[in-house]
Formats: C-alpha cells, structure tokens, sequence
C-alpha cells in the first residue's frame, strides 16, 4: 500500500512559522522599544505640563499679588488725594482769612495814616499859634520895659 500524504511537509510548514514567529517576535520587541520610548516622551511631555502648571500658577500667584499692590497703591494714592484735598480747602480758608485781615489791617493803616495826617496837620496849626503868641509875647515884654523919655522943657 501505498501511503498518501494528507498532510504536506510538517516541517517547512513549522520552519516557515517559526521564521514568521521570529519575524513577529522582533517586530514585537521593536514595538515594545517603540513604546518605551514613547512613555519617556510621554513622561517627560507630563513632567514640562507639570513645570508649566507649576509656572503658571507662579504667575497667577505673582499676578495676584501685583492686583494686591496696585489695591494698596491705588488706596495710598486716594487717601494721598483726600488728605491734599482737605490741605488744600484749609489752606484756601486759611488765605481767605490772611487776606480779611489783611484788608482789615489796610483799613487800620488808612485810618492811622490819616490820623497821623491829621494829629500833623493840628501839630502845624498848634506850633504856629505858638509862634504868634511867643512874638506877641516878646512884644509885650518889650512894652514893659520901655521908659518913655521925658522932655526937657
């Protein structure tokens, strides 16, 4: 009898799986290179998104602090304004009563320069009632002494 193969060679059928095992076995460890790779990138891609948060957040802290201190400066400045303000309203009351007083000091001065005026002016008319007493006076004194001569008859 004679045997018929129902089944080819088993062993080129084995030899090329085993190639095509070899074959998809490296592929295999290239993809699993691949992937590590990968999971460094993406670790690495995590760990700048973490550094990045992290720098964000500093400039949302440092933003908010610099909201802090334009607050303060803003509420310095308007404090500032107020108190120049009520200095300035003092300082303008304060000229309104420097310059009544002035005015009033001027009218003082008017009057007493008038008075001076006139205390001169009653100096002048008293010194020359003086003056014609004092020369009436000297001729009454001559007057006193005078003898009258007497005639020889």
């Amino acid at each position: 009898m004679m045997s018929i193969d129902i089944c080819p060679d088993y062993g080129d059928i084995v030899s090329e799986l085993t190639n095509e095992n070899e074959k998809l076995t490296a592929y295999i460890a290239t993809l699993k290179g691949v992937i590590e790779i990968l999971e460094d990138q993406q670790r690495e891609t995590k760990n700048i998104l973490i550094d990045k948060n992290l720098h964000i957040d500093s400039l949302y802290e440092e933003g908010y602090k610099m909201q802090q201190r334009i607050a303060d400066l803003e509420y310095e400045h308007n404090v500032w304004l107020i108190g120049a303000s009520n200095a300035a309203k003092n300082l303008e009351a304060r000229i309104a009563e420097l310059e009544k007083d002035l005015s009033n000091k001027e009218i003082e001065y008017t009057d007493l320069w008038d008075d001076a005026l006139a205390l001169q002016s009653r100096i002048a008319e008293l010194e020359a009632e003086s003056e014609r007493f004092t020369v009436h006076s000297d001729i009454e004194r001559q007057d006193d002494k005078w003898i009258p001569e007497v005639q020889d008859v």
